[in-house]
């Protein structure tokens, strides 16, 4: 498929529609497809070190010279697509300019209405009837965007009325100051909600802490004694 011409994202969209899942019984993404066409276990291959500083960089810190050496498996796909495919992928993964500098505000932050996932930004050059070339920006679905049309529509909502919307909503409210008094009690109550299982545990602790105190206490010798058997290894030392 992808060797022949055909896109990540349409490969995917294929595969859904036949009703293939990957491993985890998910529906295909253009992530999952690019993490297949990339791995070289096909070839009878066995990749190590694929990650570095995981506890810092986590997926982010891919190491660009892993291990790779020859599996004890058959290989089911030939060297010759696989080369043939990599040298593709390397000529579309290289980036093009940046031609479009804008700020989608509400990015992730708003839910697709028919899967729930969230909407991601969206754009389209278009040119008007005088020539000039113009970019609409849309909020479309990230569901469909990554997996195609077999698992969700775009759903798309133009981004200037989205934002336009909730930068006035957010104008009303802070212009209503009973608006206010509502959010910030609502804020307060989730907060207390949040802090109260830390309290407990905090009191817990510090309930367990006077008791050990207490232990510590019972199981030291007193003053009078201490005084004696001072006493004795004084007295011990001069005789």
């Amino acid at each position: 498929m992808y060797g022949s011409g055909q896109g990540l994202r349409s490969i995917a969209n294929q595969l859904n529609a036949e009703g293939f899942k990957t491993k985890p019984g998910n529906a295909f993404s253009s992530v999952a497809v690019k993490t297949i066409i990339n791995n070289p276990v096909y070839i009878g291959k066995i990749r190590y070190n694929v990650r570095e500083n995981w506890n810092e960089k986590r997926r982010k810190g891919t190491n660009k010279d892993p291990i790779v050496v020859d599996g004890e498996h058959e290989p089911i796909i030939s060297q010759e697509l696989w080369d043939a495919v990599q040298k593709f992928y390397k000529k579309k993964a290289i980036s093009a300019p940046r031609k479009f500098d804008g700020i989608y505000l509400l990015t992730g932050l708003m839910r697709c209405p028919q899967c729930g996932a969230t909407l991601v930004a969206h754009r389209i050059n278009d040119t008007l009837k005088s020539g000039e070339k113009v970019v609409r920006r849309y909020y479309i679905c990230s569901n469909f965007r990554n997996k195609g049309s077999r698992v969700c529509n775009s759903n798309s909502v133009k981004a200037d009325f989205a934002e336009r919307y909730v930068i006035e909503r957010i104008a009303t409210v802070v212009q209503t100051p009973k608006l206010l008094d509502d959010i910030v009690v609502s804020l307060n109550k989730s907060r207390s909600k949040s802090v109260a299982p830390l309290q407990k545990e905090l009191a817990a602790i510090e309930r367990e802490l006077k008791t050990l105190d207490s232990q510590k206490q019972s199981t030291l010798p007193s003053t009078k004694a201490t005084r004696l058997i001072a006493t004795c290894w004084s007295s011990a030392l001069t005789n």
